[in-house]
């Protein structure tokens, strides 16, 4: 992998192989478990919200997520500084 592209968080580290640039560009072997998406020649897709959410509702769902994972050291505080070192 060439180092300085991007930096793999801790929970990420020995999977490093994973996101190699020679794995990128393999498509993986069929497996039994693959299924085929079919799609209707000259057809449409359409537009729809998949269900109504408030914002509310939207940003107590997101922070009990995060302090779930938090609690399980999934996610880590970031701050101003640590975003503009890592851009």
């Amino acid at each position: 992998m060439q180092k300085g592209l991007f930096t793999l968080p801790d929970c990420a580290k020995g999977f490093e192989s994973v996101f190699t640039k020679e794995d990128f560009d393999i498509v993986p072997e069929h497996r039994q478990w693959d299924h085929a998406i079919k799609l209707v020649p000259g057809s449409e897709p359409q537009s729809s919200k998949v269900y109504l959410i408030t914002n509310g509702h939207l940003l107590f769902v997101m922070g009990a997520l995060i302090l779930q994972r938090a609690q399980k050291c999934e996610v880590r505080q970031v701050t101003k500084d640590v975003v503009k070192s890592e851009v």
